[in-house]
């Protein structure tokens, strides 16, 4: 009897109670949709009430951006993963269960690379002109905004970075909660605390700890050693779809060739945030380790 422990994803990734995860069969969503971005125009003004001014400056604090965009278009992207086993010792039941299982596990990490390097959004942004795909590499976009202090062209200290990234969403947003993406390099120092399956910071804000998020930059190139990026956004929202399983039978899964069976399991997924808004700052991680 095999009781060895099965393997799971990183436990406060893109898939935890830190993003609003929706499981959407609807396929009207795959060919592409638009989405609000709920800060767009939004502005604040204060006056006064009281007393008999003859003329006041107006003071007026409007979310940054140039006429943010107010509804956005995505499209989605798949996921495939693949299962093969010698056909002695195993029923085509139990390899369809493991396939399964390997797919869970590694839907979580596959959706965290693409949101993180963009790899599809970019190949379909130069095939298609009105493909607004965000992701948090996407430096394209017109509201991305790098809040890595000028003169700090190594980077920052992993806590300051964090707090650049907090004031940035104080600043920029309409009050809103905003979510930081950390990649585990980072989050390890991090004084991040566990509230009910999300990490948080001291002032309450999540924190998205992919085995996804990699090294790469917002120029898609790999940062130096002891470098990393951290990017901070408004709510996320994951959504995935139906998952589909080919073959459809165990008699056509299984190759009499050779004595294997192999299933492939797929299922499209997209990441969205709802406000105007992506920051980045650079982390130089031997400030803290000197």
């Amino acid at each position: 009897m095999d009781d060895t422990t099965a393997p799971s994803a990183l436990p406060y990734g893109i898939l935890s109670p830190a993003a609003n995860v929706i499981e959407d069969n609807d396929d009207r969503w795959l060919r592409g949709f638009v989405y609000p971005t709920v800060d767009a125009g939004a502005s604040l003004e204060l006056f006064p009430f009281g007393g008999t001014p003859t003329s006041y400056d107006m003071e007026s604090a409007i979310v940054p951006g140039d006429a943010p965009v107010s509804y956005r278009k995505y499209y989605p992207f798949g996921i495939k993963a693949s299962m093969s086993a010698s056909t002695m010792g195993q029923s085509p039941d139990e390899l369809l269960a493991d396939a399964s299982a390997v797919l869970d596990t590694v839907t979580q990490k596959a959706i965290e690379i693409e949101f993180w390097k963009g790899t599809i959004a970019r190949k379909l942004q130069a095939t298609d002109a009105d493909a607004g795909t965000r992701y948090l590499g996407g430096t394209e976009d017109e509201d991305y905004i790098d809040v890595t202090p000028s003169g700090s062209t190594g980077g920052v200290k992993p806590r300051y970075a964090q707090a650049l990234l907090e004031q940035a969403l104080a600043d920029a947003t309409i009050g809103s909660r905003g979510t930081l993406h950390v990649p585990p390099l980072v989050a390890s120092i991090l004084k991040l605390k566990d509230d009910k399956g999300v990490l948080r910071t001291n002032l309450g804000t999540s924190a998205i700890v992919g085995a996804g998020y990699s090294s790469t930059g917002p120029d898609g190139q790999p940062v130096a050693a002891g470098k990393a990026w951290m990017y901070a956004t408004g709510p996320v929202t994951v959504r995935l779809g139906r998952i589909d399983v080919t073959p459809t039978t165990p008699a056509e899964a299984v190759d009499t060739t050779v004595n294997t069976i192999k299933y492939f399991i797929d299922r499209p997924a997209a990441v969205t945030w709802s406000t105007a808004n992506l920051f980045a700052v650079l982390v130089d991680l031997s400030l803290d380790y000197a």
